[in-house]
């Protein structure tokens, strides 16, 4: 994949478009709420995996990102 290039996930089930480079929770938390996702960069990240279950991610963990990607950003606090 090139150094231009655009990856397009999802986070909170809404479209964000990243660079390859934002490969970690803050910058796609951060990429998201640029792009008007209603998500701050102190929330939990969670990726979905391919049995449709979640992984929390942490914070300094590098993140797999393939295209079509599924992100859920939630508060700490959030007991849903």
């Amino acid at each position: 994949m090139g150094e231009g290039e655009e990856i397009r996930i999802t986070v909170n089930e809404q479209d964000v478009v990243i660079r390859p480079d934002d490969n970690n929770p803050n910058s796609i938390k951060q990429r998201a709420k640029e792009q008007g996702v209603a998500v701050e960069t102190n929330f939990e990240l969670a990726a979905e995996c391919d049995d449709g279950k979640f992984i929390l991610l942490s914070e300094s963990e590098t993140v797999d990102i393939e295209e079509f990607s599924v992100f859920t950003a939630t508060s700490a606090d959030d007991n849903s």
